[in-house]
């Protein structure tokens, strides 16, 4: 490749400089991390001779960086836990909580002499070391990827229309910018209606501003503010002290523009205020996961590697992905690793089993583990929910995750991992006046558990919890006695025998009563099972239950199988209804209505009052429990009556 060939980036070409595509290795890592000039894609020294074996890329720009802890400081006091989710107020976050230095190292890189220049050598064109300032000074792929996925919903202003600006002569020039008031010279805003520069609040720890720019609202009531250094030509943030949010100001061109600033010129020099909460969430420490008040003994090695907060991640189903992503990046017909699905759970499964990335920290170190950025975007990448940053439900994303693993399975003409989640059961239907049978086989790859509050087994003690509670008797901080179960006997009460009156028997061409009754006919390697713990209340809205459930270490399942047709079982007829009629089926209509009015599909909302007409909430919990099923919930109800669906 030749070096007048490369064409520097703009700050809209993704630049993915955090990791290696192939591996987890960061510019941490001995070697740093080497970004094509080419792609702006990044490869650890492990995976560079690969990468460029098969494209022939040949320059590159290497990052080193060198990480140091710092060192207590006795004047700063210490960090309190944020209460709220929020940034610069009391009980919010503060942003600037890095416990450590990083120094970073550039210098372009030539293969395959691994020739090293500095980023400022003379010897090197103005285009290569223009490209190399652009990438060290643009934000990566994953920081823009993730601001996107946390931008919060900014409405636009209801000043910003009809805002007043003064004629004041006020101009703003390019410079260094200071607070009117004080000399901070961060954390800066710019009043849109009589262009005064003041700081920011101040943090609820005695960092921040000073918080004279909302004390010249209350004494003016000028509302709208601009951040300085966040202004750039697709918009700036924008505070609105009179709506006490961030806002968006269509208009902003036409206000700056109103003090001498064009907007079309401005770069970003400050963190914004969707930068710093990102920051600041991932650093968040999440007592409920992380099992607060518990002391936990950290292990380490093959299979043990834990993944780092992406704000909303889970422990994703790849780990039957054992060859490393270089291999399989070397033999498909690929030359972007970063978009190609099958490469990216590669990189996540041979992270997570292999152990590289599982090590136990030094004195001036933390543990390392692993962050799948790349396999988190590509798998959500046009999703409404999973290509945000909110957090999602596990079985949601379970679900579309298996679908992505399928797919892309077939494409690439491999195993499909799905096939170890997936399992059969069969369910026998037997008309309780002919005592003839019929019988069919369902794939699943989840169970779907209700939760039976007759098997609670502390229900004394929860009562009278309950009982103290309204009364009013519970001391501040004890904690709450909720309803306790065992896995075993909910899963047991799964596959117990059901009766369904007013059932039509083909045999009998009458009106009678059956028995239903599930088992396994295959088991899977791996069962996963939800709880469902959805329930309707009082509000017509769906709840949750807040329980706790007891699981064994081990659990036999063998009793479950179903004991399917005995040679003396004779097989209903084919015909559940007189040929030229459509089966009748009776259900509530009241209890379908009520469960369409919530947004469920109607021909689902109709199977679930058919099979529990006992009450909405088992109605509902059976909806809840079939989301996830191809097909299942808008298959017309004519179709399944008197089979299992």
């Amino acid at each position: 490749m030749s070096l007048q060939s490369i064409i520097p980036p703009n700050e809209r070409t993704p630049i993915f400089k955090d990791e290696c595509a192939l591996t987890f290795h960061t510019s941490e890592n001995d070697g740093g991390l080497f970004v094509c000039m080419k792609t702006f894609v990044s490869y650890s020294r492990l995976a560079l001779d690969a990468y460029y074996s098969k494209t022939m890329n040949d320059v590159f720009l290497r990052i080193t960086t060198q990480k140091i802890k710092k060192a207590p400081s006795e004047n700063v006091p210490p960090t309190k836990k944020p209460s709220k989710m929020a940034i610069g107020v009391e009980g919010g976050f503060d942003a600037d909580v890095e416990q450590f230095e990083y120094i970073h190292t550039y210098c372009v890189v030539t293969l395959p002499d691994m020739a090293e220049y500095p980023v400022d050598c003379s010897d090197l064109p103005e285009n290569v070391k223009n490209c190399a300032n652009a990438i060290i000074m643009y934000d990566s792929a994953a920081k823009k990827n993730d601001i996107s996925a946390w931008e919060e919903k900014r409405e636009v202003s209801k000043f910003a229309a009809d805002l007043k600006q003064l004629d004041n002569g006020v101009k703003i020039t390019p410079g260094k910018y200071k607070c009117a008031k004080c000399d901070k010279i961060d954390n800066l805003w710019l009043n849109l209606t009589d262009g005064s520069i003041l700081c920011g609040r101040r943090f609820f720890d005695g960092s921040g501003g000073n918080d004279h720019a909302i004390r010249h609202y209350e004494d003016t009531g000028y509302p709208l503010a601009v951040k300085l250094g966040t202004i750039t030509a697709s918009g700036a943030d924008v505070f609105s002290y009179g709506e006490d949010d961030m806002v968006i100001d269509p208009y902003l061109d036409k206000h700056l523009a109103h003090f001498g600033i064009n907007i079309l010129e401005q770069e970003k020099t400050e963190k914004t205020m969707s930068e710093l909460e990102i920051e600041a969430n991932q650093l968040y420490e999440f007592d409920a996961i992380q099992e607060s008040g518990v002391e936990l003994e950290p292990v380490y090695g093959p299979g043990l590697t834990g993944m780092k907060n992406l704000g909303n991640s889970i422990q994703e189903m790849a780990t039957a992905y054992g060859t490393s992503a270089i291999d399989r990046f070397m033999v498909k017909n690929t030359f972007n690793p970063v978009e190609d699905f099958d490469i990216q759970l590669h990189k996540v499964g041979y992270g997570l089993v292999s152990g590289d990335y599982s090590k136990p920290p030094d004195e001036t170190s933390e543990p390392i583990g692993i962050s799948p950025r790349m396999f988190k975007d590509i798998v959500g990448k046009g999703h409404p929910e999973f290509s945000t940053g909110q957090q999602q439900d596990a079985m949601e994303y379970l679900v579309y995750l298996l679908d992505c693993v399928s797919k892309s399975a077939h494409k690439e003409k491999t195993l499909n991992p799905h096939s170890l989640f997936s399992y059969e059961t069969e369910t026998i239907i037997r008309c309780n006046t002919s005592k003839k049978i019929r019988s069919s086989v369902n794939k699943e790859s989840h169970l779907a558990i209700p939760i039976n509050f007759d098997l609670m087994t502390n229900r004394e003690e929860h009562t009278a919890y309950k009982s103290q509670l309204e009364n009013g008797e519970i001391a501040k901080g004890t904690p709450p006695v909720n309803p306790r179960f065992t896995l075993q006997a909910l899963l047991e009460a799964c596959f117990l025998p059901t009766v369904i009156e007013d059932w039509y028997s083909p045999a009998i061409q009458a009106t009678t009563s059956c028995t239903k009754t599930i088992g396994f006919s295959k088991f899977p390697k791996y069962l996963i099972f939800v709880l469902n713990k959805f329930y309707l209340g009082d509000d017509w809205k769906a709840h949750k239950h807040d329980i706790a459930v007891d699981a064994p270490d081990e659990i036999d399942l063998r009793h479950l199988l179903s004991e399917g047709k005995k040679d003396t079982d004779e097989l209903l007829p084919e015909d559940s209804e007189p040929v030229g009629e459509e089966p009748k089926v009776n259900i509530d209509e009241e209890m379908v209505t009520q469960l369409t009015s919530m947004g469920f599909p109607a021909e689902g909302c109709k199977k679930a009052v058919y099979h529990n007409p006992q009450s909405i909430e088992a109605a509902m919990e059976w909806i809840m429990s079939h989301m996830g099923d191809a097909g299942t919930l808008h298959i017309p109800i004519t179709a399944i009556v008197g089979t299992s669906t």
